[in-house]
């Protein structure tokens, strides 16, 4: 698995919401941090916040995006208990659809949400406060490289995930169901 982490500005040019587009001083430090083993902790630390932010504000806050990066909460259904479970994602668009990956911030196993979409595929997205039902499709070969390289361009930790972890990091495609706005810009608020 190879990545080109020398090319920051490719999530300047992203579709994604307004705020989130701004050029962010931060965005260098942060990639650089994100390479880096010891981060790890800390970054689980923050992903803890991040939920709880975003569960509270319905998905129209997160920390994420103070980092110049897309963010996404995704509510799957719990494949065992059948009770809605929600994450929040960094994204990258694929024409009208959100790539993801379950890197689990490194840790050995896949992350349950991950498992939840592989059970059943239905979930929805929200991206600045604004829900859409989407289906998720599991990505493999070319596809995937391409998708992989786009992912570790905006956000390098994943290399180190895929490097501390010992697994191949699953990458899932959440596309739209239904009428859905275009992907440059967000969905409207229910």
């Amino acid at each position: 698995m190879t990545c080109h982490n020398d090319v920051p500005e490719v999530t300047m040019s992203l579709p994604v919401p307004a705020k989130s587009a701004r050029i962010n001083p931060w965005l260098k430090s942060v990639h650089a941090l994100g390479r880096r083993r010891w981060f790890l902790g800390p970054s689980r630390f923050l992903t803890k916040i991040d939920v709880r932010l975003q569960r509270a504000t319905h998905g129209r806050r997160s920390l994420v995006p103070l980092f110049g990066m897309p963010s996404l909460l995704l509510a799957t259904t719990g494949r065992r208990s059948g009770l809605p479970r929600s994450t929040p994602l960094t994204y990258v668009l694929h024409g009208r659809a959100y790539a993801v990956v379950g890197s689990n911030v490194g840790r050995r196993e896949h992350p349950a949400w991950s498992a939840n979409l592989l059970a059943d595929p239905r979930a929805t997205v929200t991206v600045a406060g604004a829900t859409v039902a989407v289906r998720a499709r599991l990505v493999d070969g070319a596809e995937r490289e391409q998708l992989w390289t786009q992912l570790c361009e905006l956000w390098p930790g994943y290399l180190t995930y895929a490097t501390v972890s010992h697994r191949n990091l699953r990458l899932f495609l959440l596309e739209p169901v239904g009428e859905q706005p275009p992907a440059d810009r967000p969905p409207r608020r229910s």
